[in-house]
């Protein structure tokens, strides 16, 4: 394992701080895992735009038009509330 200092704004400092102490659990564990899961998105970010390229590269896009009327079709009010009735009570769609 390699030490590495960082430097953090008291903002992000005090919000580590808490983290640990409401968690019972190590600032050094909790800063790991904060960059591990950082990486992991970078990592995943970096191949979905990669594939996003690729595919308009390739052709297969949306026309800008058909996405807009996609869209308006999936929030009407009758759709969100549809949406939220099967998602019942764990999500409130707003």
């Amino acid at each position: 394992m390699t030490t590495t200092t960082i430097e953090l704004s008291d903002n992000l400092h005090a919000q580590v701080q808490e983290l640990a102490h409401t968690t019972g659990r190590p600032v050094t564990e909790l800063l790991t895992e904060a960059v591990a899961q950082g990486l992991a998105y970078d990592r995943w970010f970096r191949m979905e735009v990669a594939e996003g390229l690729r595919s308009t590269e390739a052709g297969r896009i949306v026309p800008p038009e058909d996405m807009a009327a996609l869209w308006g079709r999936l929030t009407t009010p009758e759709a969100m509330a549809e949406a939220e009735a099967e998602l019942g009570s764990t999500v409130a769609i707003t």
